[in-house]
């Protein structure tokens, strides 16, 4: 009745969200994202968990790799962040739809009750 979502059509963080949070925000810049962090805070390996995309940018040269694992964008890749994140992130967009799909409602129809 107020106009806004109530809790009940939103949703709950899942470990794999912060994962992906981390590498996301990481990847907007400092602090970078970083392989050796990565690992100690979800015990998993940057490089493996998110292969087809590293091996993309590298090979579009819009990402570097340190030697201490700090992974940064550079060159056009800067200009393409929100893109690139956005790729990253639709594996689990598409879950959450998904699995939203029978009780999402539009803006339009939660206006209209408004």
């Amino acid at each position: 009745d107020a106009g806004t979502l109530p809790v009940s059509e939103g949703f709950t963080f899942s470990a794999a969200d912060l994962q992906l949070l981390y590498v996301l925000k990481g990847l907007e810049g400092t602090p970078y994202l970083n392989a050796n962090e990565y690992r100690s805070e979800f015990g998993g390996d940057l490089e493996s968990d998110f292969r087809p995309f590293w091996a993309g940018l590298h090979e579009l040269q819009w990402l570097d790799v340190s030697a201490d694992g700090t992974y940064r964008l550079v060159g056009d890749g800067v200009f393409y962040t929100p893109m690139i994140q956005r790729c990253l992130s639709e594996e689990r967009n598409s879950e959450l739809r998904r699995a939203a799909s029978p009780q999402v409602r539009t803006r339009n129809q939660i206006l209209s009750h408004a």
